[in-house]
């Protein structure tokens, strides 16, 4: 478990970086060249498309004080990970924003897809 969970604190620890080169290494470290991240609006692919989907996150979210942190929940098993995940608000109050991921591992330890589904902030309280 302990190698989930130092998995899962790089993971969130990206998301809430401010640093774009220290950025841009975390991802590069976290997943596959080919990997993607998955959310319900599209699919990011490749380094690139990573990095400018988590750089857009970080504009809305973490330059307002706002931050990401695993919710508690890590499972995984045979090359899968399941996390959940919560948004806090500047005042570290809980921001009505959550969800889980689902990490599909390659053998190298990186991310092959990392497919998020978001929580409807009603189903949060």
């Amino acid at each position: 478990m302990n190698d989930l969970n130092d998995f899962v604190d790089r993971y969130v620890a990206v998301w809430n970086e401010p640093d774009t080169e220290v950025r841009r290494a975390r991802i590069q470290t976290l997943w596959r060249p080919a990997g993607a991240h998955v959310n319900a609006e599209r699919t990011h692919s490749g380094h690139a498309a990573i990095e400018a989907e988590v750089t857009r996150v970080y504009a809305i979210c973490g330059a307002s004080g706002m931050t990401f942190r695993c919710a508690g929940r890590i499972d995984g098993h045979h090359g899968t990970l399941r996390m959940d995940w919560e948004l806090l608000a500047a005042d570290g109050s809980h921001a009505g924003v959550g969800g889980t991921n689902l990490l599909l591992m390659s053998n190298d330890g990186r991310l092959q897809r990392d497919v998020q589904f978001d929580v409807p902030a009603k189903r949060l309280a």
